[in-house]
């Protein structure tokens, strides 16, 4: 007992010691400072006209004497109660207001319901209608009619009111399945059906942010009329009915009043979270403006997003700033939009305005009808600017499409193509950098077996086509003038800038045809990059027919209508083709065309009013038209030499080029040409009449063919004269009188001189042009050598004719012989030929059916010929040798004719003449007889020749022998006779003697008359 009673005491004692120690140590830190009463100001009683006065009016009921019960939502007022159950009631009248709840923070826009007949409403639990609070409503009907309205005093015009009766409500949705009318604004909607979801606490997170998220969605199962009018005007600006063109004759949107009415077979939903409109089965949305045809929109559904509408502070310059997003479904989904000229039909369209996006597509396609164009396309996506909608945007049209073109001036009538169609913009601007709504260059292409068939008839294929558009200002063509005199404004429009077309590329229309594997187009301003307006060249402005267009040419808006006449259309055909052309109001004009690998261009152009077929072949084609420098330049490959084919004449060459503007004509290297009948200068083209005679002005000279040129340097034309170097050959077919002949030349260099210049670009000049001369030159390794052959009518050789010379000039037709040559030279008019020596003469005679005769000269000074006497000259040094030779290559030299055979004959002369018989120049040819020829020698002539009564030998001042009568006449000067010797075939002396003039017959060696000086018989 001890034990614990001092167990006991210690511990007290040292409870109390460690109390004292916490009382003075502890307790004075934990004590707080003493601090100084305030009073509180009384309790404010509150009353209802203090929350409620901006909803009702003073002195209605809700801001009188009746009673309020406050829940979590809202609050509820009525003036009389009666209790059916524990938990329900009934109110009137009643008004219910959602938004002013204990749990809010007061709405500024609240949800006010009245009912005048009163509700029954059921609580989730019991209801003193003496305490001021509620229990949240579990549900209610309110009886009779109902009008909801949410009213804003920011935004008076975003104002809502419905007007129905028998509405169910509860804590999460409002209905009814009465009639109703629901004004927005100014909006109407009139309706039957109507439920009204509220937010919850689990959908409020999701709300816009605002006044306005007491409203989650509502449904409308049955809508009999929607009207939203528009405050700012239409959408877009009416067609005005009475102007001449709707296109361009609008009126402004603010002058016309209009409304938008909205129909719909099925159910009408509003997500008010996410601000979305939804209408399902029949959907209709009518534009309608005040004096004009009603836009039309069809479709099975359709969501409407709208962007924010309570959001004031958005800055909203169009109808998409309202938007955020349009989906459309339908089978098919269809826009008539007369307004805009624009009909839409697709399976289903979606729109999304803040992301700037437009996709449309269908099972059966989509079909655009615009101003004239009609399109079917698989699929289409349009990408825009958000902030500058009106630019044109990217157009992306996947898959098979088709184009038709209605408008009569439009040179396409339709075009489809199997992949795709691309626009987009290439400038690079910031989006919304620009305010012009055609800023910048824009791209296309079109790819996938594209074909278009043009307003003429004709058809152009291509794999794909790709280019540029550029804006430009042009004037229309259909421009009217106003009232006032001023002419209508310009407007900008989208020009091509550039465009090619590849793969198999193929053009075939009326006036052309054209095929190629690659084809470029550029297009340039009417005026040249120095600010002069581009011009057609002085020439060309007589017509097409004077210029090189002749080759490529287009009508013109002043071109008249004519009859279309039986001729070939031009075609071109290359691997690439090039063309420059130039835009202005009359229309678009070829000024440069380009066209490389395998060539071939042909077209019919107009020689002295005849159609004349040209064709040009190469490796590469070059022409150019207009701006003073007009340039047709040919190229050849390793395999296909450039080739311009006119007419039955040509040019062949690596390098062919024509310039009308400097009129010349270059050939760069060894090359030929053969000119065309058609435009041979005058005195080398004949004609035959119908009896077969020739008809040439007096001319004998027909041409079979006309004369075909070759060279090996180069050849150059400058419209008077033209040279060709480094070895010439010249091909020709003549007939001269009856007799046909073929003529060929070879040497190192031709020159061609026209009396008068003639103008490479009229094919006409060249027929009234007269040659001058034609000089003929010789080198170290090109001899000039002339061979002719002289056939009969039945194609048998009769002669064969070769000449050399250092130099020939032909003058077919002058009074003069060129420079050099002394007067007494000069003949009577017509073709002559003029050469100088050393030089040598072959022919060769057919003589009886079963013997030829060769000739050989050698002259040393010159030579000079008359095609029209038919004869040829040589002078100084002149010796001759006659043989019988055995075919038309069997050749011998005369200067070694020393000892001679029988039949042959030599001659030495100053001067030699031969000439046809005058008797036969125009009688009839008789096949395989030869042609009767004399010959005259002057001026030291020896005579030798060798028959079967020996060898005769003569010495005259004049010597002449006529073939055809086989008669040699010699004659001597009066102081010095002619001296004849024979010499026996037994080799003994023969008849010597001097005569003052003999004649005698050389293969009988019989005299026929003789003025005898001096006689020796001989042995």
């Amino acid at each position: 007992m001890l034990r614990k009673l001092t167990h006991y005491t210690t511990a007290l004692v040292f409870l109390c010691a460690i109390a004292a120690v916490y009382q003075v140590v502890v307790v004075a830190w934990l004590t707080p400072p003493e601090i100084e009463r305030v009073a509180f100001a009384p309790r404010t009683q509150l009353q209802l006209g203090d929350t409620l006065g901006d909803l009702f009016a003073e002195g209605s009921w809700q801001r009188g004497k009746c009673k309020r019960l406050q829940t979590a939502d809202g609050m509820l007022l009525f003036e009389n109660w009666e209790q059916t159950t524990t938990d329900q009631w009934k109110l009137w009248p009643i008004t219910v207001v959602i938004g002013r709840g204990s749990d809010d923070q007061g709405s500024n826009a609240p949800i006010v319901m009245e009912a005048h007949q009163g509700a029954e409403l059921k609580f989730t639990g019991s209801l003193d209608v003496m305490s001021g609070g509620a229990p949240p409503i579990q549900r209610g009907r309110m009886i009779g009619e109902v009008t909801i309205t949410r009213r804003d005093p920011t935004t008076p015009d975003d104002e809502l009111s419905i007007r129905t009766s028998n509405v169910g409500i509860d804590n999460q949705k409002i209905w009814t399945t009465e009639k109703i009318e629901m004004e927005l604004g100014q909006a109407r909607m009139i309706g039957r059906d109507l439920t009204v979801h509220l937010t919850t606490a689990a959908s409020r997170p999701m709300m816009q942010p605002g006044d306005g998220g007491l409203l989650d969605r509502m449904e409308l199962i049955y809508l009999d009329q929607l009207t939203i009018p528009l405050e700012n005007g239409p959408l877009w600006a009416a067609a005005d009915a009475t102007a001449n063109d709707s296109r361009y004759q609008m009126q402004k949107a603010s002058d016309a009043l209009a409304v938008v009415r909205i129909q719909c077979g099925g159910r009408l939903e509003y997500d008010f979270a996410i601000n979305q409109l939804m209408l399902r089965d029949s959907v209709a949305l009518i534009h309608e403006i005040e004096n004009a045809k009603a836009d039309r929109f069809d479709c099975d559904t359709l969501e409407l997003t709208l962007r924010d509408p309570s959001n004031e502070s958005l800055v909203r310059d169009g109808p998409l700033d309202w938007i955020t997003r349009i989906k459309a479904t339908g089978a098919p989904l269809v826009a008539d939009l007369p307004n805009l000229d624009l009909r839409f039909a697709a399976g289903q369209i979606d729109l999304q305005a803040a992301r700037g996006l437009i996709h449309a597509d269908g099972n059966q396609g989509i079909e655009v009808h615009r101003a004239g164009i009609h399109a079917r396309l698989e699929a289409i996506v349009y990408q825009f600017d958000p902030k500058m909608p009106a630019a044109i945007g990217t157009i992306d049209a996947r898959g098979i499409g088709i184009v038709q073109f209605d408008g009569s001036d439009l040179p396409i009538h339709r075009a489809q193509w199997s992949d795709g169609f691309k626009l987009q913009s290439l400038s690079t601007k910031a989006p919304g950098e620009s305010s012009d709504p055609l800023d910048g260059d824009f791209g296309f292409w079109i790819d996938g077996e594209v074909q278009t068939w043009l307003a003429d008839g004709g058809r152009f294929n291509a794999g794909s086509i790709e280019g540029v558009l550029k804006p430009a200002v042009m004037t229309p063509a259909f421009a009217t003038t106003d009232a006032a005199g001023d002419a209508e404004t310009v407007r900008p429009r989208l020009v091509p800038d550039w465009i090619s077309a590849n793969d198999s590329v193929h053009l075939d229309t009326a006036s052309i045809a054209a095929d190629t594997e690659q084809l470029q187009l550029f297009f340039v301003n009417a005026e040249s990059a120095n600010g002069n307006r581009m011009e057609p060249s002085a020439n060309s402005t007589k017509g097409n027919e004077n210029s090189i267009r002749q080759l490529v040419v287009q009508p013109t808006s002043g071109s008249p209508t004519t009859v279309p006449v039986a001729r070939r259309r031009p075609t071109i055909r290359g691997n690439l083709i090039t063309a420059k052309l130039s835009m202005n109001e009359s229309g678009i004009h070829a000024g440069d065309l380009s066209v490389v690998g395998d060539v071939l261009l042909t077209h019919t152009v107009d020689v002295a009013g005849e159609p004349m077929l040209a064709k040009l072949t190469g490796e590469q084609l070059r022409l150019i038209d207009g701006g003073g420098e007009d340039v047709l330049h040919l190229g050849s490959g390793t395999t296909s030499p450039a080739r311009f084919e006119l007419g039955d004449g040509y040019f062949v060459g690596p390098v062919i080029q024509i310039r009308p503007s400097d009129n010349v004509v270059w050939i760069n290297e060894a090359g030929e040409f053969r000119i065309p009948t058609a435009a041979l200068p005058n005195g080398l083209s004949s004609n035959r009449n119908n009896r077969g005679d020739v008809d040439n002005g007096g001319s004998e000279l027909t041409w079979v063919q006309p004369p075909l040129c070759r060279w090996e340097g180069e050849m150059v034309f400058d419209g008077k004269t033209a040279v060709l170097t480094e070895g010439i050959e010249i091909v020709a077919s003549v007939i001269n009188g009856r007799d046909p002949w073929d003529v060929k030349i070879n040497g190192d260099r031709m020159e061609i001189v026209l009396n008068d210049g003639v103008q490479v670009r009229d094919l006409k000049t060249m027929r009234s042009a007269t040659i001058q001369r034609i000089d003929l030159t010789e080198s170290a390794s090109k001899p000039l050598i002339v061979e002719a052959v002289q056939h009969a009518a039945d194609g048998l050789t009769e002669a064969k004719h070769l000449l050399h010379a250092k130099q020939l000039t032909l003058v077919p037709a002058s009074d003069d012989a060129p420079v050099g040559i002394e007067a007494a030279a000069k003949i009577a008019a017509g073709g002559k030929l003029f050469g100088t020596g050393p030089g040598w003469y072959r022919s060769w005679n057919r003589g009886d059916a079963d013997s030829m005769t060769g000739i050989h000269l050698a002259y040393n000074d010159r030579m000079q010929g008359d095609f029209v006497s038919r004869s040829l000259q040589f002078l100084k040094g002149v010796r001759v040798g006659v043989r019988e030779v055995s075919n038309w290559d069997d050749i011998f030299d005369a200067r070694n004719m020393d000892a001679l055979r029988n039949g042959q004959s030599t001659l030495d002369c100053d001067q030699l003449r031969f000439s046809i018989a005058p008797d036969q120049r125009n009688g009839p040819r008789i096949p395989g007889l030869s042609t009767p020829w004399e010959t005259q020698a002057t001026g030291g002539v020896v005579f030798r020749t060798q028959s079967e009564r020996g060898l005769l030998e003569c010495t005259a001042t004049r010597a002449a022998y006529a073939s055809g009568k086989d008669l040699f006449t010699l004659q001597g000067a009066p102081n010095r006779p002619a001296i004849f010797r024979q010499t026996r075939p037994d080799g003994q002396p023969g008849p010597e003697g001097a005569v003052s003039t003999m004649s005698l017959r050389l293969k009988t060696m019989e005299v026929e008359n003789m003025q005898l000086e001096r006689l020796n018989i001989g042995h």
